[in-house]
């Protein structure tokens, strides 16, 4: 089973944070989040039948508000897909703030860096598991 790994982001001046993860297991997010899920029966069933889970959460360790992305590992990752869970994180984001979400320019803009940041992170993670590769 491949490592599940966490990535953290701000949203600039917004009091609200952004985490992404690519993993596996399901239960990371009970252990280090507080979310909505309270128990793993529940939380796999939604995880095994999808490629992603996207969801209002608070890093225990700190304490810190904001929205999770989780990406199953079992499925595959895509573009398409970090566009369509960037598009919930951001409407999430525009609720927690209490933004119009018609303002389509700043929708846009947030948007485009929860893109970016799913992008970022997937890269990330291909380069660590592929350097984990080269030394089994």
């Amino acid at each position: 089973m491949e490592k599940t790994k966490l990535y953290k982001y701000k949203y600039g001046f917004y009091p609200f944070n952004l985490y992404i993860v690519f993993g596996n297991d399901p239960s990371f997010i009970l252990k280090h989040f507080k979310c909505y899920y309270k128990n793993e029966d529940e939380l796999n069933e939604d995880f095994n039948k999808s490629s992603a889970l996207t969801m209002n959460a608070t890093l225990k360790e700190g304490l810190l508000y904001g929205v999770l992305i989780f990406f199953n590992l079992g499925c595959e990752i895509n573009n398409g897909l970090f566009v369509h869970e960037s598009s919930h994180a951001t409407k999430r984001l525009f609720k927690h703030i209490s933004a119009d979400i018609n303002d389509s320019e700043t929708f846009e803009y947030a948007l485009e860096f929860t893109f970016n940041c799913c992008v970022e992170s997937y890269n990330k993670y291909k380069k660590i598991s592929q350097i984990k590769k080269e030394y089994e």
